[in-house]
């Protein structure tokens, strides 16, 4: 198994991050910078002394936080493995799910699916992501979210890792394991304005690659219908109505950037 974290400007978070997988992480760590403008990759050497096993440092451009197929072609050639565990910093895997995916990797399970619980000013608004999805119209957004994979699924499977999602993960062997023990805990930065700006950032990153301007504007449909669907069953609070304005925002931003950028 190999851990794969990749970094994009997180001087912020990248301490913390490297710490906390100093003292679980069972395997080597391979950090990708994407193109660092601020300390990021100085910390990752400071705080690479921490660890057991051997970090890897290297750099792979990217566009924004989606990871397109030849970036995944690149790592298997580059970094050779039977798995692969996907690191983020604004996340944190407990000790018992890296354990999982350990246990799994001798099973040969091609993906582990896990829960997310996502909190925003200490307010889990993990039902934005998890409970509407229950409804039919949602089956097949967010949730669960994968953080391992084998190399053959990598490999065979069309992937885009945008929050190391897997797409046409049913064509495999999966396991979705629903323990709340084994719950990613996705800490969004309670500050809401450096929030928003970097993903501003990633918007306009995203709208250079020439997706689709539809799939933007059903984005921005999804999220109003969330904030309809939350507001008339009384569950809409300040943090959750942040967090959706925040991604009706984004995708404005693409649309907006693609227009904008389109030839007369």
């Amino acid at each position: 198994m190999l851990a794969i974290l990749p970094v994009l400007d997180e001087q912020n978070r990248i301490q913390s991050t490297l710490e906390y997988y100093s003292v679980i992480l069972p395997c080597q760590l391979v950090i990708v910078d994407a193109g660092s403008s601020d300390s990021t990759i100085n910390l990752c050497h400071r705080y690479s002394k921490l660890f057991r096993h051997p970090i890897h440092l290297t750099c792979r451009p990217n566009n924004g936080t989606t990871e397109e197929q030849d970036w995944i072609d690149w790592l298997i050639n580059s970094f050779p493995s039977d798995y692969y565990l996907f690191l983020s910093c604004s996340e944190r895997i407990p000790a018992q799910s890296i354990n999982l995916y350990q246990t799994h990797s001798s099973n040969a399970i091609d993906l582990v699916y896990v829960p997310r619980r996502s909190l925003l000013n200490e307010d889990d608004i993990s039902l934005v992501y998890s409970r509407l999805q229950d409804l039919i119209i949602f089956r097949s957004t967010y949730f669960p979210v994968c953080r391992f994979a084998s190399s053959l699924a990598l490999q065979q499977i069309p992937t885009i890792i945008h929050d190391n999602w897997l797409s046409s993960a049913h064509l495999v062997n999966t396991l979705f394991v629903r323990n709340p023990v084994n719950c990613i805990e996705h800490r969004k930065n309670p500050d809401i304005y450096l929030n928003l700006r970097k993903h501003i950032d990633y918007a306009k990153n995203e709208a250079m690659l020439g997706f689709p301007l539809i799939k933007y504007t059903l984005k921005i449909h999804r999220e109003l219908t969330y904030l309809f669907l939350l507001a008339v069953t009384l569950r809409l609070n300040r943090s959750i109505l942040t967090e959706l304005l925040m991604r009706i925002i984004y995708h404005l931003n693409i649309i907006t950037i693609r227009v904008s950028s389109t030839p007369n």
